[in-house]
């Protein structure tokens, strides 16, 4: 497989090429250990950028298939039921990711030794704003699993979500 430094949603797409594997559309749907914490934000982004491929909410999927079980069962993301976090995903935070204009990624921070947690931020344009006016700040709080079936994949387990000036709107929980 081949991995790409990108930094941004524009330069990762620039040879028309998927990276890291996955499928048509570069994307890989289910939680895998192989994939580096580096790469896991961007995958999702990808996934959610191209909700509707190959089939209607497909990315929503994808991104439910990234999140550890603790994340999907708080009551705002539907107590662990996938229909209802669909449907909850498009009006939540996660809703600007949907079909976004594009993202700019800043580099990956790990904490402690980064085997166990890791942070990554995301500058995402949401749809219709190519120059980013209404850019966003997404946190992504990333753990590695260290249990069946998941063993060694990062997860998300959270998502902290700040305006471009620095105000928090914290919907997440946290670690």
């Amino acid at each position: 497989p081949r991995l790409l430094t990108a930094l941004s949603s524009d330069q990762a797409w620039e040879d028309g090429q998927p990276w890291l594997g996955g499928d048509a559309w570069g994307v890989i749907r289910l939680s895998d250990p192989g994939v580096p914490a580096a790469s896991v934000v961007e995958n999702i982004l990808r996934a959610l950028q191209l909700n509707h491929y190959p089939e209607e909410d497909s990315g929503i999927d994808t991104f439910w298939a990234w999140t550890h079980e603790l994340y999907r069962g708080r009551p705002v993301n539907g107590h662990g039921n996938l229909s209802v976090f669909r449907e909850r995903a498009k009006v939540s935070e996660i809703g600007a990711l949907i079909e976004s204009d594009g993202w700019e990624l800043e580099p990956l921070n790990v904490v402690a030794d980064g085997s166990k947690y890791c942070t990554h931020v995301a500058v995402v344009r949401p749809q219709g704003d190519r120059r980013g006016v209404q850019a966003r700040r997404f946190l992504f709080q990333l753990r590695r699993e260290l249990r069946p079936p998941y063993n060694g994949a990062w997860s998300v387990w959270g998502v902290i979500v700040s305006e471009r000036d620095g105000r928090i709107q914290d919907l997440s929980g946290g670690f």
